[in-house]
């Protein structure tokens, strides 16, 4: 179900179709509630058209991944909130919040988040925000991009 590293839709930009990655989520999510019984309280809203955009590869299924590593993804009352807007003037924004976990933590040195900033700098240099916001009980990230 997961993309093969082997995958040949990236462009001379590196970028792959939004709609591929976008696919590579539900897959994840999917697989993370066969899992837990399907007991996980995750919601992702996908608003606006991916067809004929392209994105860095890797990017949203980390903020993904991020969100259930240290996320508390049973809670009723605060589900892991994933939104992607796409809009007609270019611009992506992924929004993902989730409320931390309680009790022991994983250890978490932050790579994922620094290579994934540096990757968008790289890429995409002006043309992007990356938001990451962190609360006693809620962590936020906020990214948008212009295609």
């Amino acid at each position: 179900i997961m993309r093969s590293p082997l995958d040949k839709t990236e462009d001379e930009e590196r970028k792959v179709p939004l709609s591929s990655e976008i696919e590579h989520i539900r897959h994840f999510l999917k697989i993370q509630q066969l899992r837990f019984d399907n007991s996980l309280q995750v919601s992702f809203t996908i608003r606006g058209n991916p067809e004929g955009r392209r994105i860095l590869p890797f990017v949203l299924i980390t903020l993904t991944e991020n969100a259930f590593k240290h996320g508390d993804l049973k809670s009723t009352s605060s589900p892991v909130r994933m939104e992607l807007d796409i809009t007609e003037d270019r611009r992506l924004h992924f929004f993902c919040s989730n409320k931390k976990k309680s009790g022991p933590k994983d250890h978490s040195t932050g790579i994922g988040l620094d290579n994934t900033r540096k990757r968008l700098e790289l890429a995409y240099g002006e043309n992007y925000s990356l938001y990451i916001k962190e609360q006693r009980e809620l962590f936020t990230v906020d990214l948008i991009i212009t295609l």
